[in-house]
């Protein structure tokens, strides 16, 4: 048996998913982790760093971008006092953000939050050891808020599978998909 290294890329990009047949398929092998590693960065930095149905040139999520602009602070939060709480504040969004910016720029981030468990209603954000994952709750799917945002490649120093899915409906009609994995497999 032999081990190799299966990068998968499925997305709607350049467009919105109008049709889950819009949806296509990639794959590339390779032998070694660190060339599959570099693979899936290129891959997510040419995404995000071009116009296009989900991402702004610059390697932020449109719609999510427009989520976290619209946010409000309340004027008088004490962030680490705000941030102790379980209420997703515009703060933590920056904060993750700015992780996801580093992740498409392919930098390593240690990223972490103070709590495991966000919500403001609307979205609710969940991060467990390096996972992250961001969904719609109560009141945000039947108000068209059900993004599912997930990752566990903030940091790709280790050698083990990893994954970026992003579905970024957030209030517009159609999202646009991203699903990238980078699987270890064995061949005869």
């Amino acid at each position: 048996m032999k081990e190799i290294w299966v990068l998968s890329v499925k997305t709607s990009l350049p467009y919105e998913c109008v049709s889950k047949d819009m949806l296509g398929t990639t794959f590339s092998a390779f032998e070694t982790f660190s060339d599959a590693r570099n693979a899936m960065r290129d891959t997510m930095k040419k995404l995000a760093f071009s116009k296009n149905a989900m991402f702004d040139g610059e390697g932020k999520i449109i719609h999510l971008n427009n989520y976290i602009n619209d946010m409000e602070e309340p004027a008088d939060a004490d962030e680490d006092e705000y941030e102790e709480d379980d209420f997703l504040s515009k703060s933590i969004m920056i904060k993750i953000q700015d992780a996801l910016l580093k992740l498409f720029k392919g930098e390593d981030t240690d990223f972490a939050l103070k709590g495991c468990d966000y919500t403001n209603f609307m979205i609710s954000v969940t991060q467990s050891f390096s996972d992250i994952e961001i969904v719609g709750e109560y009141d945000g799917p039947c108000n068209g808020y059900e993004p599912y945002i997930s990752t566990n490649a903030f940091s790709m120093k280790e050698e083990k599978d990893y994954y970026l899915y992003i579905d970024d409906l957030l209030g517009q009609q159609y999202s646009s998909e991203l699903y990238v994995d980078l699987k270890k497999v064995e061949i005869n």
